[in-house]
């Protein structure tokens, strides 16, 4: 006895792994096969249960499978994503575990709806194609045979009885498991991170580009080495929060620096494309090489502002701390983006009672295009004058 059960599952085994395959084998055979490995789906030409279905929309799958009496099934919901354009993509998805109820229920309708009787469409006569639209796919698989067949765009297929059988199905299994709703609810749920999203035909359904990071040189004439690193972004996960934050530091040899810390917050009250507001503080430590008898000095700043569609503007308070003396002005910001020349020019002002500091920067960016592995660089130039110590500023940045 315990001899036939061996041998029972010895040809079972042999006979899954050696099935007719039947239907659209030319394209959607290997397509399927590739789709399976990154999904993580069963492998309809192995399987070895009596019943095995599968129902394939755009970026979503429903899968059936029945052993004697029991049933399970799942929605496996997918995208592609890649970081920049035409480079890498790698799939992500999600699998949602049905009920046996709304498994068996899915069940009963393919086999009351004799899907799996159809011929493909590539079969059927004066069935329409074309490069856009969505095609269907329906999968089945027993102990002794694996069909795939596709339809393209049954609902526009005109006088064909055989379409409007599969529209009839498409309609059912989509109502049944609602599976537009779930469908983007997955897509709702992506992270929003800089990159693009793709459908299974490799059409851009979604791009992001909600943080900004920069590195590189940042020197002076007096202080020449240095540093320059920034991020920003618009959203943590799914959550929006409009934040960002930035390093600078200046130096030379002799020991005199200039250091810039910056956090900022925006979008608090407008939140419109053209018009957005802000808020940041900024603290400064500088030693420099001025006729003073103490040469440190500390900047707190506070400062909210208004963006527009290519200028900003905004006013807050410069709190000027030195060992001798303390002083608090008013802090002015300006800023205006020439998009022809593609530069931005940024200017800020404190004043006090006795002194009138200021800054301005032009910044000019450089796209590189999507193929090269640094996107953009940043050309800055940018002249301060500071309790009468003049310096011209430059920088060099390169754009994750």
């Amino acid at each position: 006895m315990k001899n036939l059960i061996i041998i029972f599952l010895i040809c079972k085994i042999g006979y899954s792994q050696n099935k007719e395959i039947v239907g659209d084998t030319v394209y959607w055979y290997n397509k399927r096969k590739q789709l399976t490995r990154e999904l993580d789906l069963k492998d309809f030409e192995k399987t070895t249960n009596e019943f095995s279905f599968r129902f394939s929309n755009h970026g979503q799958i429903v899968e059936i499978i029945k052993e004697d009496k029991l049933f399970s099934g799942t929605i496996t919901n997918y995208i592609y994503y890649s970081k920049r354009e035409k480079s890498k993509r790698k799939v992500l998805f999600n699998k949602t575990f049905l009920s046996s109820e709304k498994t068996e229920q899915i069940y009963n309708t393919v086999q009351r709806g004799g899907i799996l009787n159809l011929p493909s469409d590539e079969e059927i006569k004066n069935w329409g194609r074309g490069r856009d639209g969505r095609t269907y796919n329906v999968e089945y698989s027993d102990t002794i045979k694996y069909s795939i067949k596709s339809y393209w765009e049954p609902s526009s297929q005109e006088d064909i009885p055989v379409a409007l059988k599969v529209s009839d199905f498409i309609d059912i299994i989509s109502n049944t498991l609602q599976l537009e709703e779930s469908y983007t609810k997955f897509r709702d749920s992506l992270p929003k991170r800089n990159g693009y999203y793709y459908n299974r035909n490799g059409i851009s359904v979604k791009h992001y580009n909600n943080s900004l990071s920069y590195l590189g040189y940042s020197g002076a004439t007096k202080l020449p080495l240095g540093f320059f690193a920034s991020y920003s972004t618009s959203y943590l996960s799914k959550k929006e929060v409009n934040v960002g934050g930035l390093v600078q530091y200046n130096f030379d040899t002799n020991g005199f620096y200039h250091l810039r810390l910056q956090a900022s917050k925006g979008a608090l009250f407008f939140k419109e494309e053209k018009l957005r507001d802000f808020i940041f503080y900024s603290y400064q430590n500088r030693r420099i090489n001025i006729r003073s008898i103490d040469n440190k000095y500390q900047n707190h700043q506070f400062l909210y502002g208004l963006h527009f569609d290519n200028f900003g503007i905004g006013s807050g308070i410069d709190y000027l701390k030195q060992p001798h003396f303390n002083k608090t002005g008013l802090l002015l910001y300006a800023s205006k983006y020439f998009q022809k020349p593609n530069i931005s020019a940024t200017l800020y002002s404190s004043i006090f009672n006795d002194k009138i500091n200021y800054k301005i920067d032009l910044e000019r960016n450089f796209n590189l295009g999507n193929r090269s592995p640094i996107g953009n660089i940043s050309v800055g130039l940018g002249y301060e004058d500071f309790m009468n110590y003049k310096d011209v500023y430059f920088m060099i940045l390169t754009r994750f």
